[in-house]
């Protein structure tokens, strides 16, 4: 068993490093460097997508607000309808059944296969199609991901916020930006920016707020951090650095 970080260093620590092992903390920094910025290439539930979507044309494809806007934009330019939902594995299961989804994901990972499968997420299963796809392909991995956008996104930040604080402090947040931005609410609160977003929402599973942004080039992601920072901090002064 990895050993956690020591009680004593977490202060040390930026918030979305706390709770994690030495070796979790030295590949984050590795991915997203001195920036906190990694380039939000679309995972292979893009390439899922697009297979789908081919064969089911107009087929409904869920992902959760923190998912990159790559995959939504691209669900729309191959005919499907992009919905964003709550984050959370039951929570996209659940709406993909009411919406007669074929496919649905989470930044986390997770992928929910219901084109000729069960709905649930499987690896095994998700590895298989994605083989299946690249061998009906006359170019490779790289190639195909080189067709679509580069945006660039920072990691998920968790920063502490008491459950008993979390509805007021997004609520603050929200109305303050909604004078300016256009918010998507569906869990928390997701700002469209004009080169990009950020996301402020409610952990589901522990005492922290969880936020991301993403922008066109790596000033994008870190200006829209600092607007919607600002807004936090206006709301809720205690919260820790990110």
């Amino acid at each position: 068993m990895q050993a956690r970080i020591p009680t004593d260093r977490l202060a040390d620590l930026p918030a979305g490093e706390r709770g994690l092992t030495s070796a979790e903390v030295a590949v984050r920094r590795a991915r997203y460097g001195a920036n906190d910025i990694v380039e939000a290439a679309p995972p292979v539930f893009w390439m899922l997508a697009r297979d789908t979507l081919r064969r089911h044309p107009g087929a409904t494809v869920v992902a959760d607000v923190l998912s990159t806007q790559v995959l939504f934009d691209e669900v729309a330019k191959a005919g499907g309808r992009p919905l964003i939902w709550i984050s959370g594995h039951s929570l996209i299961k659940a709406k993909m059944a009411e919406e007669g989804a074929l496919l649905g994901g989470e930044m986390s990972g997770h992928i929910f296969m219901g084109d000729d499968y069960y709905g649930f997420d499987d690896g095994i299963f998700v590895a298989g199609r994605i083989v299946q796809i690249l061998t009906q392909q006359d170019q490779p991995l790289s190639a195909l991901m080189a067709t679509v956008p580069t945006l660039y996104a920072t990691p998920e930040y968790r920063p502490h916020c008491p459950d008993g604080e979390k509805e007021r402090v997004i609520a603050a947040v929200r109305d303050a930006l909604a004078r300016d931005y256009d918010l998507n609410t569906v869990d928390g609160v997701r700002v469209t920016f004009e080169r990009g977003w950020g996301l402020l929402r409610a952990s589901n599973t522990e005492p922290v707020l969880s936020l991301r942004f993403e922008g066109e080039t790596e000033a994008d992601a870190l200006a829209y951090k600092a607007i919607v920072q600002r807004a936090l901090v206006a709301a809720y002064p205690e919260v820790e650095a990110f």
